[in-house]
């Protein structure tokens, strides 16, 4: 057969790759379990193949699935999920420890045999530190030490992000007459760019933000022609709000909140509850200033708000393509000349001539529930900057669930959301094993200086911090890095020192002479979200001594038996006043 008779029988589905084939924004411990466990699994192949007779005592695992199961309590009779108390690893009676581990797999002598692997750390580059995947070549023992320590807390990982799909779409299929429901998500900005650009236009690229709202309700006669009466029909609109302000901060979350509010109110649809799904953006939409925002939605909009949270890294969805669709269609004009683009306002004249309406679908039998798609447009200087800021909520890193309390300031919040039909006909929760009860926490209002701080009043307050740090004090560093809030360093140098010459640490990162540093030694975090830290003295780090944002007081240590290394834990409370302190400067 000829090649180009072998390439006519290539079916159509099977196309070359493309650069929106790229899987991003993936969840770093899922990703990171995977690669750990495929390497694991391949060493122990090796060794079973040189002694099949070891196979019923340390059998190979195909499914990632099934080494978790090994760490876990049974199931109990008819039950679909493990005990809580197991997941979170509560349980007496499993744990990391029950996976059984051959005597190779446990070697960490210099002789024995070294495996070559992959992790994300942070690493020194350009002055600054960065997640990146580091190439490690170490001994078994130190690989299947890293296995354990990702599946302490794995289990609990994945059933929060089971978990909460699951209640999504369960409130989804079964909302409730009067009741809305929101996915709310920024989509990455929108670079103006032109088919015909000029290399000084190239760069300085004009953007526009975009905020996607999946929004689910039933239908209206009067507004969708629909018999609500008989079937109650649910129906979707994705909501746009297109700005030219690009900071996505708390101001903006309620002005997009307010302009859903507003298209209910105008279509006359009685909203009783109002139900959201967002990330956990802790500048966005799980920020202390945003969640005090929800205990004043019945004061500001007239209904309540429940707002629910996806596990970290687990937001993924419908808006995410609502989002890349818009602004796919919108290049694909410009493109081919059909328009010019070169702010937010022709990004919004172009999606309400051409986008309203959803395009038709190409397949009879598919079923496409969207059934408009609505814009607005909010000016820069239109952007509503209010007065109203709150404290932290303490815990709220392992919230998932907030709803709006009895009168102002009051909110209730629980670690997962549940909609069993108890939940949501009369408030007796089906779930009690797995879901705890509402809390109520009062929001306190953040006092508010009478002034505007000033770059002298930040520098004063950042010298007083610098004449307070000694040998052996813990300080959090401003980061730099997108993601991470803060860096923790153990000084060790007799407080801030000026070089004489030129510098280059243990980081890479170099300093020239004059600069005003510390000398000390990097908390190296164990895994994202569980504020469990090592200290890591094989390195010496420096860092400018103006970076100083906060001095910690003292951990609490943990044991880690597997690495045998102390590990700490910061207190949740000083975590938040860390946050405070860089929210200050």
């Amino acid at each position: 057969m000829g090649q180009r008779s072998f390439e006519k029988c290539k079916p159509f589905f099977v196309t070359p790759p493309r650069e929106q084939d790229r899987n991003s924004c993936c969840c770093r411990v899922h990703v990171e379990m995977r690669m750990i466990f495929q390497i694991c699994m391949a060493y122990r192949k090796s060794l079973l193949e040189k002694d099949p007779t070891r196979e019923g005592a340390y059998p190979l695992y195909t499914h990632l699935n099934d080494l978790v199961n090994v760490t876990l309590c049974e199931k109990e009779d008819g039950e679909r999920l493990h005990r809580l108390c197991c997941l979170c690893r509560e349980c007496d009676n499993c744990g990391v420890n029950q996976l059984p581990l051959m005597a190779e797999e446990l070697d960490v002598s210099e002789t024995t045999v070294k495996l070559k692997w992959q992790a994300y750390e942070y690493v020194n580059v350009s002055g600054g530190r960065r997640i990146q995947i580091v190439t490690k070549e170490t001994s078994p023992g130190e690989l299947f030490s890293k296995l354990k320590l990702l599946l302490v807390s794995f289990p609990s990982h994945q059933f929060r992000s089971i978990w909460q799909h699951d209640q999504m779409k369960k409130l989804a299929e079964n909302l409730p007459l009067g009741h809305v429901c929101c996915v709310h998500d920024y989509s990455e900005n929108y670079t103006c760019r032109f088919q015909d650009q000029i290399q000084s236009m190239y760069f300085s690229q004009t953007q526009a933000s975009l905020q996607v709202t999946i929004l689910h309700r039933h239908a209206l006669l009067a507004v969708d022609e629909e018999n609500t009466e008989e079937e109650h029909k649910n129906l979707t609109e994705h909501i746009f709000v297109i700005s030219s302000d690009c900071k996505h901060d708390h101001h903006s979350v309620h002005g997009c909140r307010a302009l859903v509010a507003n298209y209910l109110k105008e279509i006359d649809y009685k909203v009783k509850v109002m139900h959201e799904w967002t990330d956990g953006c802790s500048t966005q939409y799980k920020s202390r200033h945003c969640m005090g925002d929800i205990s004043y939605s019945e004061e500001d909009f007239g209904f309540k708000t429940i707002r629910n949270f996806y596990e970290t890294s687990h937001a993924k969805g419908p808006q995410d393509g609502a989002g890349a669709n818009v602004k796919h269609k919108a290049d694909m004009a410009v493109i081919k000349r059909q328009v010019i683009i070169q702010n937010a306002a022709d990004l919004y004249e172009f999606c309400v001539e051409n986008l309203q309406q959803p395009a038709q679908s190409r397949y009879q039998s598919e079923n496409v529930n969207l059934k408009r798609r609505i814009f607005f447009y909010v000016e820069q200087t239109n952007r509503e900057r209010r007065t109203r800021y709150f404290k932290e909520v303490k815990g709220n890193r392992s919230i998932h669930s907030i709803e709006t309390g009895e009168s102002g300031r009051k909110l209730h919040v629980r670690k997962l959301s549940c909609y069993c039909d108890g939940c949501m006909e009369n408030g007796v929760c089906s779930n009690v094993d797995y879901v705890d009860v509402w809390e109520e926490v009062e929001m306190d209002h953040e006092a508010q200086m009478e002034h505007q701080s000033t770059r002298a009043d930040e520098q004063l307050q950042r010298e007083q911090i610098q004449d307070l740090v000694a040998k052996d004090s813990t300080v959090a560093i401003a980061a730099a890095d997108r993601g991470e809030d803060y860096y923790l360093l153990k000084v060790t140098s007799n407080g801030s020192e000026v070089l004489n010459r030129p510098t280059t640490d243990g980081w890479g990162a170099s300093y020239p002479a004059g600069a005003n540093i510390l000398r000390g030694h990097y908390y190296i975090c164990e895994q994202e979200d569980t504020m469990i830290y090592w200290l890591d003295q094989t390195k010496e780090a420096l860092v400018y001594a103006a970076t100083v944002r906060f001095i910690c007081g003292p951990f609490n240590t943990v044991i880690d038996g597997s690495e045998g290394r102390l590990s700490f834990k910061v207190p949740e409370q000083q975590h938040l006043d860390i946050l405070e302190s860089l929210n200050g400067f």
